[in-house]
């Protein structure tokens, strides 16, 4: 056997091009919640149970960019009311095999925007998703 391919084999830590299986399943239960819970209640949560997690190690946990370790999925699992099988669960990422954006499926299709104006501070609208403008 080659060094190289000793190598690729000892490696053996992705799946597929993510650091992690489940930070999709992470961002589906997080988004299930009714209030739908941010990455910043969620990182809050964790803080109140213990585990250092802010909002941005959410994001990369989600994105596939950052390893979970066993204590953070524990408690994740726990602050979600699933089990830690089910965000392991691979389907997620088989039914995603045809869209290589997985954050397609599980964003909302419109987005709430505040933006202040000088006089009368904050406002917000909604806008549209993309996909859904008409045909010219």
């Amino acid at each position: 056997m080659t060094y190289s391919r000793c190598r690729e084999l000892m490696y053996k830590n992705k799946y597929s091009d993510r650091n992690n299986i489940a930070g999709l399943n992470i961002k589906r239960f997080r988004l299930q919640k009714d209030p739908r819970w941010s990455q910043n209640l969620l990182a809050a949560k964790l803080e109140l149970n213990g585990l250092s997690v802010n909002k941005n190690a959410i994001q990369r946990i989600e994105s596939g960019e950052r390893f979970v370790t066993d204590i953070e999925l524990k408690a994740i699992a726990e602050l979600l009311n699933v089990s830690v099988d089910q965000l392991l669960d691979e389907s997620v990422y088989k039914s995603n095999e045809n869209n290589k954006d997985d954050s397609q499926n599980l964003a909302p299709t419109k987005k709430q925007v505040h933006y202040r104006q000088p006089s009368s501070g904050y406002g917000s609208r909604e806008i549209a998703d993309n996909s859904a403008k008409e045909d010219e």
